[in-house]
């Protein structure tokens, strides 16, 4: 009985009327998340013979206007350095041990990485290796949900060994660095432990005063700039980062862990 227009309905209900937390729906939210469940799980029942044809595949998606941004999604420096000092406060009040942990050491992984929030979030303590006698971690699905879908191995920054990040993690038990497994109220939750976490991570941001429009993601924006200062090759920057190669040619041959780390080098010790 569903009909196309009917989808349509519901496309500018999303657009027009619904809200989420009293905000307005993004296009991104409404495009990626909405509609395109409804087309999957139609798409299949077409495929499979259970409908005639899948009702919305006609139904366009939707094109809001541009969000007006008043300032850079980067992380300015004096930004940077009020979170990073802050790391350093322990636990705060009732927090939970795995929450301060969370706060020591995720936002310095951002600085010099360039991660997304969730896949750091989600490491475990096998995921912190030597390879080729280069100390690295390995984002891989295994831990959870990678967008690119392939693991990856990123060198850690000298500043972290110093900092002691090894031996935090040398002194963690066997899983996840930074939440407990027992904990979660439902193995089938939508939003996980280490996607909770990483929204308690920008809460604790913006706490500090820091509002960029995505405290996490705003490092992501960082690194690169901060690659390009410090004259990483193009390669490298977007293997540590894990952004998908654009050329041919970037395809093409391995990243080599001391060639990452020799780049990584390039850039200095964040000093508070």
């Amino acid at each position: 009985r569903l009909t196309p227009q009917n989808i349509r309905d519901w496309r500018n209900h999303l657009r027009d009327v619904a809200t989420h937390k009293g905000k307005r729906l993004s296009e991104k939210t409404i495009n990626g998340s909405y509609l395109a469940a409804v087309r999957v799980v139609l798409a299949w029942g077409a495929d499979d013979g259970l409908l005639t044809s899948n009702p919305a595949a006609e139904v366009k998606p939707v094109q809001l206007p541009k969000a007006v941004e008043l300032r850079s999604r980067v992380l300015e420096e004096d930004e940077a350095r009020t979170i990073l000092k802050a790391t350093a406060g322990g636990r705060q009040g009732k927090e939970g041990e795995d929450f301060a942990n969370a706060k020591r050491w995720v936002p310095w992984l951002l600085c010099y990485s360039g991660a997304r929030v969730n896949v750091l979030t989600q490491l475990r303590k096998e995921d912190v290796q030597t390879i080729g006698g280069v100390p690295v971690i390995v984002i891989t699905p295994e831990a959870g949900t990678v967008k690119a879908k392939e693991a990856r191995r990123v060198p850690l920054h000298p500043h972290l060994i110093e900092l002691g990040f090894l031996k935090f993690v040398a002194a963690r038990k066997k899983g996840p660095l930074f939440y407990d497994p027992d904990k979660r109220r439902k193995d089938n939750a939508l939003n996980t432990q280490p996607r909770k976490l990483g929204q308690k991570i920008a809460e604790w941001v913006r706490s500090l005063g820091v509002n960029p429009p995505q405290p996490n993601h705003a490092w992501r924006h960082r690194f690169v700039t901060v690659a390009q200062r410090h004259e990483l090759t193009e390669r490298a920057s977007m293997a540590i980062v894990g952004h998908a190669p654009g050329k041919q040619h970037q395809r093409y041959g391995d990243n080599e862990l001391p060639v990452l780390l020799r780049e990584l080098e390039k850039i200095p010790a964040f000093k508070l």
